[in-house]
This record gives structure tokens, sequence and C-alpha cells, in this order.
């Protein structure tokens, strides 16, 4: 999946051409989905994907699919978007967007995991290669750019007590868990970067948020 920073620049991008949208629900909703409380492998997380990110099993592949329908139909279609709030309509497309997101960066990955399992590694998959390179150009970015965006994403107020697919304190902790993240912790950062670069995540940055800005519209 996408890493959380990629999600609050989409966000960010988002609100630059949309501009009656609220940016604290946009991103408070774009970092919802990742609020299931993660066990030491980060791999399974409470509550699951099949609630958090619309999951559905593949009975024939055997893998699962986030179903953009699904929520599609739950919480945006016309019908019952048109009759709710500024901030809860904010907060679902920001939620919206992190599913698409997460969807596109599945495809995004698909062709660099292939390449490294043709490799046959053993004791680290792709998922941890994947890991280390994108938070690391993470950092990268934000040591370029500075700190304002999680600064910001740090000071949001906002009363999201009307989402109830799952317990709203558990994106309270999941904004938390972001700040500390990016506040705290580091990687190395000169190191090979074997599938992903700095402009490889621009890119797929730039071209999500205009589908993203393209569905609004």
């Amino acid at each position: 999946m996408a890493t959380w920073l990629t999600h609050l620049r989409i966000a960010e991008k988002v609100k630059e051409k949309i501009a009656d949208i609220s940016l604290p629900y946009l991103i408070m909703g774009s970092i919802a989905p990742d609020s299931g409380a993660p066990d030491e492998t980060y791999r399974s997380y409470n509550p699951p994907k099949e609630v958090t990110h619309f999951e559905t099993k593949d009975k024939e592949e055997g893998k699962s699919n986030i179903n953009l329908e699904d929520f599609y139909e739950k919480y945006l279609s016309p019908a019952k978007i048109i009759t709710r709030s500024d901030n809860t309509r904010s907060f679902l497309w920001g939620y919206y967007f992190h599913l698409i997101t997460d969807a596109a960066w599945v495809e995004f990955a698909a062709a660099y995991k292939r390449a490294y399992e043709e490799e046959q590694h053993e004791g680290k998959d792709f998922t941890s290669v994947m890991r280390e390179e994108t938070y690391g150009l993470d950092f990268i970015y934000l040591d370029q750019n500075g700190n304002d965006i999680i600064h910001k994403f740090k000071n949001i107020k906002a009363d999201i007590n009307f989402f109830n697919e799952f317990e709203p304190s558990y994106i309270y902790e999941c904004q938390k868990r972001i700040v500390n993240y990016y506040e705290k912790e580091r990687y190395v950062l000169d190191r090979e970067y074997r599938f992903f670069t700095s402009e490889k995540i621009d890119a797929f940055i730039e071209r999500i948020a205009q589908r993203c800005i393209d569905i609004l519209l």
C-alpha cells in the first residue's frame, strides 16, 4: 500500500484545485483507512482491512481486492452525499481517495514485485523491501521540503464522531501514530533504491491526485 506521506501529499494537491473542500477533514479521511492498530509485523490489523479498506477476497485467485464500488454506494452516491455536511463530505471523499490510491498502488508496484520475486529471495519478501525504499524516500522528501506537511497534520482538530464504520478513536490514534513516526523514525537514506525513486513517487502522486480531482469536478 502507499505510504502515509503519499496520502497526505495527494490530499494537499486535491485541495489546491478544489477550493470548497475542507482540508482538515479531507486529510483525516485520507488517513482513516490505515487506522487499524498493527501487530508487530505490520501485516495484521485491528480492525482488519476487510473493514477499514473494504477488502473482499477473490475466491478464484485467492487474493484481496479493495471494493471501491461498495464504499461509494454506501457513502458517496448522490442521494446520500447531498444530505451530508461539508465537513462530512470532505472526510468521506478523503477516505475514498485513500482507497483509490491504495488500489492504484498495488498496480503500480506489481511489476517491481514480480521482478523481485523472480530472483527467489529468502527471508525478506517484497513488502519489506518496498517499505524500506518508499518510507526512506518519504524522509528524503521531508528533508528536502521541510516538515510543514506533518506539522499541519499534527495540529488538525476535527470532530469525526459522525463516522461509524469503526470507532473514530482508532482514527485519532492513527493520527498520533503517523506524526510520531515521521517525527522520530529515521532510515539510512544514503542507500540503493532498486525499485522506487523520488521521481516515480512524484509522478504517481500527480497522476492519482488528478484522478481524484477529476472525480470531484
